[in-house]
């Protein structure tokens, strides 16, 4: 007979839905020479899920409650694609000379992720797994919400300090720095209030104030999807702390600013627009730059999508661009592909090299970051360093070399 700990271990290792034993062929499976068996239903799975997660984590918290030293805690809070607002937690310590990481909860937040209610789901569960007196410090990003987090949690927690134990996300600092450059060459919202005050969008012959350059734009914004630049959106990152320069200019100063930055929104939308219309294309646009690829012997790869959420994505899209340049430029030359209206010039291109570089060193110091840390765990708790180590080492000492000539 099949034990229910064995199917709880693998609904949670897999991550299956507790209502796949009730999946025709996965029945006939665990059924064939054994017609007897009884599976137990989808709210019998769950309940030995929930009843298996907490006996383990009592363990873990006994074990942690004895740990010689103090612990570091991490936490980060998202929208899942149902709108719930959810938060995880994560202890972090040396065991034996190793950095252990466990996830110590993931919980729903009453209403929002504002900064009371994030301390409060972070203090109930110090005080209930009793580690109060273990806290040595919190990792979390730089959101406001966070700041009234660690405020209250010093209320709530009397061991904890408040700000002094307060580590800041680096790599998330420069994320939000990058997402920042990127801002100003962000698409024109042009909305204005209807009769019940609500935003709509305008058309172009009802917006006076339009120029022919802002037409252009809002032509070659037709049909793309921009459903992911709302900050509020699941997995957007918060810009609070940051504000936007062009507040602080005059009107003929912010005007200068935003013809300067035209070509650059003209750039990426119409590599936005090559990118879109050939991943849509799957019978003609995507297999005719499959066989350019292959004729010109670079390796066939799509053209990566920009996600106006994450800066990242910006980059990957111009540095395959950059790199493929000479095929995008024949895709879009043959009136066949119907992309000759988002032909890029030789400025454009020029631009894109750009932008790819000043983006380049977020990535770098993103790594440089990353693999000295590494390195300062290994050489911290061991006394040496692995060869994979050593590899880090160069890896950074290239970055640093390469943020030189940026």
């Amino acid at each position: 007979m099949l034990p229910s700990a064995e199917i709880v271990r693998w609904v949670a290792e897999s991550m299956r839905p507790f209502n796949i034993v009730k999946d025709r062929g996965f029945e006939s499976l665990i059924k064939t020479g054994r017609p007897e068996y009884k599976l137990p239903s989808p709210t019998t799975v769950g309940r030995d899920v929930r009843k298996v997660f907490l006996r383990v984590r009592d363990r873990i918290a006994r074990w942690l409650q004895e740990y010689d030293g103090k612990l570091n805690f991490a936490t980060d809070a998202w929208t899942s694609p149902n709108q719930k607002a959810m938060v995880a937690f994560t202890v972090h310590f040396e065991h034996q000379g190793a950095p252990m990481t466990m996830i110590l909860d993931v919980v729903e937040v009453a209403v929002s992720h504002s900064g009371l209610n994030l301390a409060t789901a972070f203090s109930d569960m110090i005080h209930k797994l009793k580690l109060d007196t273990k806290m040595l410090g919190v990792t979390c990003d730089n959101a406001s919400a966070n700041d009234v987090m660690i405020e209250e949690m010093e209320l709530m927690i009397l061991s904890f300090r408040g700000g002094r134990a307060r580590s800041r996300c680096f790599c998330h600092i420069i994320n939000l720095v990058a997402k920042m450059v990127l801002r100003q060459f962000e698409p024109p919202k042009r909305k204005k209030k209807n009769k019940k005050g609500t935003d709509v969008h305008l058309d172009e012959d009802d917006d006076p104030d339009l120029t022919d350059w802002d037409k252009e734009l809002n032509d070659l914004m037709e049909d793309l999807d921009f459903d992911d630049e709302d900050e509020n959106v699941p997995g957007a990152d918060s810009l609070d702390g940051f504000y936007d320069v062009r507040d602080d200019l005059d009107t003929a100063k912010r005007a200068s600013m935003e013809a300067e930055v035209k070509p650059v929104k003209m750039m990426l939308l119409k590599l936005c627009k090559i990118s879109i219309s050939i991943h849509r294309s799957t019978t003609l646009l995507l297999p005719t730059w499959t066989r350019l690829l292959e004729e010109m012997k670079l390796a066939i790869r799509k053209l990566p999508r920009d996600v106006c959420t994450r800066w990242n994505s910006t980059f990957r899209m111009l540095e395959v661009a950059v790199e493929y340049r000479a095929a995008i430029e024949k895709m879009t030359e043959a009136q066949a592909n119907g992309l000759r209206k988002w032909e890029l010039d030789k400025r454009e291109w020029t631009l894109a090299t750009q932008l790819r570089d000043v983006l380049q060193a977020s990535r770098l110091v993103t790594l440089w970051v990353h693999c000295l840390l590494t390195i300062f765990v290994r050489q911290y708790l061991f006394g040496s360093l692995c060869a994979c180590c050593l590899v880090r080492i160069r890896l950074a000492r290239l970055a640093i070399t390469s943020l030189s000539y940026i």
